[in-house]
């Protein structure tokens, strides 16, 4: 199992230079020992450096998960369930067979809802999972 197809790769840069300006609302369920606890549930205009998207196409790649770890964590005393896979990119699924350390680029993700419950094929469910990730859209499990 793998996806197939065309990878875009995105990176943010912090603009030396140049600032922009951002509304920033701060949650209404701050705890009171945070330092901003006065100022929950207000939206304030903040000016920071500018944040800048930088994408490349990587041209055609394949892609396996090469390894996939599941966590629990809770979240305000709810138990909740994550994944974190690892990815790693090869030119093409030949590349990968002869020399699977020859990888071009390596990822991980996470992924925040995993179906452990079911009898769903967990490979499947995190290819899936990962061909909606922003750059991976464009690739199709082969």
């Amino acid at each position: 199992m793998a996806l197939e197809g065309r990878y875009i790769h995105y990176t943010i840069d912090i603009s030396e230079t140049e600032l922009e300006e951002v509304e920033y609302t701060y949650p209404e369920n701050l705890p009171e020992n945070h330092p901003n606890y006065y100022l929950r549930g207000t939206t304030q205009t903040l000016t920071q450096n500018r944040v800048i998207e930088k994408k490349k196409e990587l041209g055609k790649v394949y892609v396996v998960i090469d390894s996939f770890h599941h966590f629990i964590f809770y979240n305000e005393g709810e138990k909740k369930y994550g994944t974190n896979m690892g990815v790693k990119m090869y030119n093409n699924r030949e590349e990968r067979i002869n020399n699977p350390n020859g990888y071009i680029l390596e990822n991980h993700h996470l992924i925040s809802k995993i179906p452990l419950e079911n009898k769903t094929n967990i490979y499947q469910y995190l290819y899936q999972e990962l061909s909606k990730i922003k750059g991976y859209t464009n690739l199709k499990q082969n």
